[in-house]
């Protein structure tokens, strides 16, 4: 006794400096003298027990039993076995002790294919029937298979780990006990299986599959692990730790009536798992693979079940006193408010959503759908042959599609609205039902490979041109799990007491999926499926940390970015960048949804809901959208069934949805400031068929039975046709009857593209799907190659190559070409904060910084600095430009710019139209206003009508045809018995209105919008020949070679000059030669050169807007400054001064304002740009 005592004290000593491990600190509980001895048996006792166990046992199946946390008296057939003092003394004495053990990688509880990376490698296919719409919303039936549901197979494993014995075993073993205390039999007679054992490594995985009979349920076993010691002319010594409960969910789909392993995927299954009662616990599932196991929370009145780890949804057994329908036996809810409703059988009768919209299921029998019933009362309908085998689903519009169940159960083929003889889906199986292949509905194959626990071995797709070969695209899986398992199959010889399995360590155990290049990435996972590592190549890794729900808490992106993620029950509470040092503070209202958004640096965003009429414009059922700090408020109204009615923007200018009540109840019309009505119609499928626009204007659409658009058909008879295969788009014929041809392959990656000339574009692809080639229709190629992370390496075009290099944790990019070579680094929160370019001789700088809210604060261009400073709600208040001058900005209610200030103190003024577009435009100087200022109007399609000089005197109206194309213009002037309304900015004449006379011009266009006007003549193809005194001429691939004018002086003839991936690469004029440009690796024009003088201009970019202008001769010319965005420019400092640029409503720049506020130039444009 007293040798005992001290083992036990030395045994927990080891188990504390171990404790930092989960596995091993449990031995303070393993190792309880008078809780769990340790059973050591010599080799001849365990061959003894092995041979009375063999002969009283008979193979079968688990059962259901009592609940997993249920501390159930558990009697060991190992009990009655006694160990003689000398084998005490001989364990003392060696310091054998039992293994420790742990259930923890068996997710037996909580299988949701939402939590699993890569939907846990299952083997898998589906089906979706055409949708239909209603209420805005396709509605369809979706068909799964999965694999393990067809052949009844379950995994068990547990992972064991020797802590403290003086000599670690050689082997392990793993039996596991049925309820009634027997061992289960595999087919093969086996009962326990033998694995090596890895010392010093960590916990070794120990698992067995399981093919089984039974139905579905949760089983039970407890896992009994035993440690061996095999020592050279010595008896081996055995050590069994305490029997471990492991529980394994289990769904049958055996002989399905919609086929082997098939079901319907959204509706929801549940069983009771173990005596048939309701104080059972329960087992739900779903047609997608999902299966949970929720525990009995105890019967006072009703009976609650609570959900499992990583699921928040509970069920209720509903009182009969409180049920709204008799039917609705229990209830399933969720945080958002939605709830499944069940029958006392356990199928799913309904779905409510939080808004009451309420989806219908009715079944023939257990087992068998008969319909669903949406919302709006449209049915989709499931018809069964007399075997009550699947045989068609007939949707809401009568659409019928046929199913094919062969005579063993399997589900064959699938035919759709195709064609009545083509299959849109077929299947292939092996002799247990195990899929093999599918075809699509172009006979294109897909083969499936599986491994021993049935799931995803490969994928191998249909044959595909790739890198000028024949090849079949193959993606492989290496499941982890997968390696601890042996084949049990008789005479295998695997997992025997004399040839046990190889160790397997339990953190080696990753997953690995190759794509059909070869690159491998690979998984860490928790016990539900979900990442918590991800190693692409290239050594890009992601950190992931999960809590016991397997949400994620921690994640580490591959540049070192550390994001936390805090819960509050179900809801997230918390996001912290601890790299950026900001944090977000959510809180809830009812049913899980925001109601206060507060950030760590900036205003909070409030989400006020009313479910009761309140004053001042608050009606019942809105939400109410405010930021700290503002006055203004964004309403958003709904209607009875939870569709947005109303919205308002803080000035209260109102967007109105009106829905119809029959029919599919889809969005009848659209109302929105002016008043502007948009309505809507729909076809007998509920699909959009018509949209009459606020003019009037009417836009019809029709399809094909699989939902494809036929025919777009516009106001001005301008139809275009669409033609397709059995799977992919082939031809579009336009509305001048021109053909665009497209051949993709078996992937529906297109090939060739032909053009209405027979000119055809060639593209070539890897593997992988990446282009690595492309052949223009004047027969020139790019090639491209790729890194293992699938980026672009290289692209040689026109003999030159550019070289592309992407730091795989994110911190650089570079591109390299003849021209200029490119870098752009990041920091760690991914935000750009250098960019060095090389242009000719020169290097160029431009740096960026950040302020505490990760806004760009600054950018410098070579010394030159652009600040930028923002208020409290966001929005740009200054803006420093490269000279030192301040501008400064003010926004109205709606957060819309409505002044800016100049450094000069001009002050420019642009309050908005309803429409938000730009209503005035005027300058604080007389001179500036009478060059720049406007007024602008708008039809009631938002389209500009009227622009005006700022004394509303004069303007030039803008006529539209009915698709919205510019007809014409016209110049006016404004009798003086017209005034303007300075509120609404409209004009009011008391006599005449516009006096026309000035420019004027009229447009008209082809069916495809080319221009006819100006004698323009138009070739096939959309080229334009002839327009004007203009003769054009084209190259093979329709970019314009020659522009020829009739009866010029000087600029008679422009060539031009295209590389290969479509950019200008010269002009020659008649009157000065050629010039040239150049570009970088990511397209932007970075040279200028004039061959007859030698002259180079040199643009450096920040990002895509210009910062720097540079020569050869004196270096930088022009520095820019820009407001936030692309393309939008502020002020340029070119010749030692500034100029600040100012756009009218379209964006064109149509003035400078030098430095001291007086205009240095105007430009007008016509009304295409020019």
């Amino acid at each position: 006794m007293q040798r005992s005592a001290e083992h036990d004290a030395r045994s927990l000593v080891v188990a504390a400096s171990h404790e930092s491990d989960p596995l091993r600190s449990t031995i303070r509980w393993l190792l309880g003298a008078a809780m769990l001895p340790a059973l050591v048996l010599s080799a001849s006792a365990a061959q003894a027990q092995a041979t009375a166990t063999a002969a009283t046992d008979t193979v079968q199946a688990p059962q259901p039993v009592s609940r997993l946390s249920e501390p159930a008296a558990y009697t060991s057939s190992f009990d009655d076995i006694a160990l003689t003092e000398g084998q005490r003394s001989a364990l003392h004495d060696a310091a054998l002790l039992p293994p420790v053990v742990s259930a923890a990688p068996q997710n037996g509880d909580n299988r949701n294919v939402a939590l699993c990376g890569t939907t846990c490698f299952e083997l898998t296919t589906s089906y979706t029937t055409v949708p239909y719409v209603s209420m805005d919303t396709p509605r369809s039936v979706t068909l799964v298979y999965t694999g393990n549901r067809a052949h009844r197979t379950g995994l068990v494993q547990v992972d064991a780990e020797d802590v403290g014995s003086q000599t670690p075993p050689t082997r392990l073993s793993l039996k596991l006990l049925q309820p009634n205390g027997t061992p289960f039999t595999y087919p093969n007679g086996q009962q326990e299986v033998f694995f090596q054992y890895q010392a010093g490594a960590g916990p070794n995985r120990l698992a067995v599959r399981i093919d089984f009979s039974s139905t579905t349920s949760a089983y039970k076993f407890r896992a009994v692990v035993t440690s061996y010691w095999d020592a050279s002319g010595a008896p081996t010594t055995a050590v069994q730790a305490a029997p471990v409960p492991v529980q394994m969910l289990y769904v049958d789909a055996y002989n399905s009536p919609y086929g082997w392993g098939w079901d319907v995927a959204g509706v929801q299954h549940l069983r009771f798992t173990e005596t048939g009662s309701v104080s059972d616990s329960i087992l739900v599932w779903d047609g997608a693979g999902t299966m949970q196991y929720f525990r009995n929370s105890g019967c006072p009145a009703s009976c609650t079940y609570a959900p499992p780890a990583g699921e928040f949804s509970t069920i209720e057994l509903v009182e009969w006193s409180r049920r709204t329908n008799p039917d609705w036996v229990f209830v399933r809810s969720y945080v958002d408010g939605t709830k499944v409703y069940f029958s006392g059988a356990g199928e799913q009768l309904a779905v409510v959503d939080p808004d009451g919209n309420q989806t219908t299921y009715n079944w023939v029998e257990p087992g068998r759908l008969a319909s669903i019933v949406d919302p709006t009362g449209k049915a989709i309908t499931f018809q069964y042959d007399g075997r009550a085998k699947l045989a068609s689903i007939t949707d809401a519009a009568g659409r019928v599609t046929y199913v094919g169940i062969d005579g063993v159960g399997d589900l064959t083929d699938i035919v759709d609205g195709r064609a009545s003889n083509v299959a849109a889906f077929r299947a292939g199986y092996d002799i247990d039902h195990l899929l093999r292949y599918t075809l699509d509905a172009l006979g294109q194959r897909t083969d499936y490979a599986s491994d021993l626990m049935l799931r995803l071995a490969s994928v191998t797709l249909p044959a595909v041109t790739a890198n000028g070969q024949s090849v079949r695209p193959t993606v492989t899986y290496e499941v982890g799990e997968t390696r601890t398992l042996f084949n049990w199959w008789a005479g295998s010889g695997q997992g025997l007491a004399g040839t046990p399995l190889p160790a397997v360590v339990a953190n080696s155990l990753v997953d690995r999926v190759s794509d059909p290049r070869g690159n491998v990435v690979i998984y860490h996972h928790d016990r539900f499926g979900a990442p918590t590592r991800v190693d692409e190549p290239l050594g890009r890794i992601t950190l992931v940390s999960r809590d016991e729900h397997g949400r994620p808490t921690r994640i580490q992106e591959p540049s070192g970015r550390v994001q936390k993620l805090v819960y509050e029950g179900a809801n997230l509470q918390q996001a912290i960048d601890s790299t950026a040092n900001r944090s977000v503070f959510i809180l809830y209202g009812a049913n899980g949804r925001p109601s206060h958004v507060m950030p760590s640096d900036g205003p909070g965003t409030w989400y006020d809901r009313y479910d009761t009429p309140l004053a001042d414009r608050l009606r019942a059922d809105s939400l109410h959208v405010r930021v700290d700090g503002s006055d203004g408020i964004t309403r958003v109204v709904y209607d009875g069934k939870g569709r947005v009615q109303e919205t308002g923007d803080p000035a209260n200018h109102p967007t109105r949805y009106y829905y119809s009540a029959t029919g599919f109840q889809n969005t009848d019309s659209v109302t929105t400031s002016g008043p502007r009505t948009t309505r809507f119609g729909y076809d007998g499928v509920g699909r959009l068929a018509s949209t009459r626009d606020a003019a009037g204007k009417l836009f019809r659409t029709e399809y094909d039975a699989l939902n494809r658009v036929l025919r777009a058909i516009g106001p001005v008879n301008d139809t275009t046709i669409y033609g397709y295969d059995a799977r992919f788009l082939r031809s579009v014929r336009d509305a001048m009857g021109q053909v665009y041809g497209f051949t993709p392959n078996a992937l529906g990656w297109v090939e060739t593209a032909t053009d209405p000339r027979g000119a055809i574009t060639t593209t070539g692809y890897d593997a992988a799907g990446n282009v690595v080639s492309t052949t223009d229709r004047r027969g020139r190629t790019v090639t491209a190659t790729y890194d293992a992370l699938g980026q672009l390496a290289s692209r040689t075009a026109d003999g030159a190559t550019t070289t592309f290099s992407t730091d795989p944790l994110g911190r650089f990019t570079t591109s390299a070409n003849a021209v200029s070579v490119d870098t752009m680094y990041f920091d760690v929160l991914g935000r750009k904060t250098l960019e060095v370019s090389h242009r000719g001789t020169r290097g160029y700088v431009i740096t960026s910084g950040y302020d505490a809210r990760n806004r760009r604060s600054s950018v410098t261009a070579n010394g030159w600095m652009t600040g930028y400073h923002f208020n409290a709600l966001g929005q740009l208040d200054t803006l420093t430009d490269v000279g030192g001058g301040k501008t400064s900005m003010l926004y109205d209610i709606e957060g819309l710019l409505v002044a800016t200030k100049l450094p000069s103190g001009v002050q420019v003024s642009t309050p908005g139209a309803p429409t938000h577009g730009a209503g005035e435009i005027t300058y604080s100087t007389t001179a500036l206003n009478s060059a720049l200022g406007a007024l602008h109007t708008y039809d009631p399609l938002a389209r500009l009508g009227d622009r005006l000089n700022a004394a509303g005197t004069s303007g030039r109206e803008f006529r539209y045809d009915d698709v919205g194309r510019l007809t014409g213009f016209a110049d006016f002037s404004i009798p003086q018995n017209c005034y303007r309304d300075p509120d609404t900015k409209e004009r009011t004449c008391n006599g005449g209105d516009k006096a026309y006379g000035g420019a004027s011009a009229l447009y008209t266009y082809d069916a495809v919008g080319n221009r006819t006007d100006n004698g323009a003549a138009v070739e096939l193809g959309n080229r334009l020949a002839r327009f004007g005194a203009d003769s054009l001429i084209y190259f093979a691939d329709g970019s314009l070679q020659q522009r020829l004018k009739a009866g010029c002086a000087t600029d008679c003839q422009h060539t031009l000059q295209w590389n290969s991936l479509g950019q200008l690469d010269g002009v020659w004029l008649s009157n000065t030669g050629w010039i040239t440009y150049g570009y970088d690796g990511w397209g932007r024009r970075v040279r200028r050169t004039e061959v007859a003088t030698g002259q180079t201009t040199w643009y450096v970019y920040d990002g895509d807007d210009l910062a720097l202008v540079a020569d050869d001769a004196s270096g930088l010319t022009h520095v820019y400054s820009n407001y936030p965005g692309v393309d939008r420019p502020h002020s340029v400092r070119t010749g030692g001064a500034m100029y600040y640029q100012q756009l009218e409503a379209s964006g064109n720049v149509v003035g400078l304002i030098r430095s001291d506020g007086t205009l240095a130039a105007s430009y007008r444009y016509d009304p295409f740009g020019r």
